[in-house]
């Protein structure tokens, strides 16, 4: 058994439209995405809501692979699909820029 004081903490993130879910997790210094998201109660919703082919993971907003290892304090994102693409919402002129211009 690893001592408490030498474990990482990591949360763990999941939001859709309406719901936000996040948990910290403790987990060995040598771990992976993997690892968190294997033993995470947050993941297990997002696979029940999302299914498991449709998530892929970032770590501070990178995107990560499960392999990836983490660090004390990281933030593991759980992602979900797009409902629209940004892309194709500029070209049909429907994305409305929220930038302000100043005028001096």
């Amino acid at each position: 058994m690893v001592d408490e004081s030498m474990m990482l903490s990591v949360d763990v993130i999941f939001v859709t439209e309406t719901e936000e879910y996040s948990e910290k997790v403790l987990i060995r210094p040598e771990s992976t995405v993997g690892d968190v998201i294997d033993v995470s109660k947050v993941a297990t919703k997002a696979v029940l809501l999302m299914g498991q082919e449709s998530l892929s993971f970032a770590v501070w907003g990178r995107k990560a692979r499960l392999t990836d290892s983490v660090s004390n304090c990281d933030r593991i994102e759980i992602l979900r699909p797009l409902i629209a693409d940004p892309k194709e919402l500029r070209r049909s002129g429907r994305l409305i820029s929220r930038r302000r211009t100043t005028k001096y």
